[in-house]
């Protein structure tokens, strides 16, 4: 985590950790669904094709 020394709210530190959390789902979700295309490229559609 990263910190910085900000001028304002509780409501907005609240908001930049809420943020902080959803850009590292949205990494995670990023990484399966990389996961998901690489196999249907290297596996699924082969596979379908008779290659």
């Amino acid at each position: 985590m990263q910190w910085v020394k900000l001028e304002g709210s509780l409501q907005d530190k609240i908001k930049i950790e809420a943020l902080e959390a959803n850009s590292k789902t949205l990494e995670q979700a990023n990484a399966e669904l990389t996961v998901t295309v690489d196999n249907i490229l290297t596996e699924v559609i082969p596979s379908i094709m008779g290659v």
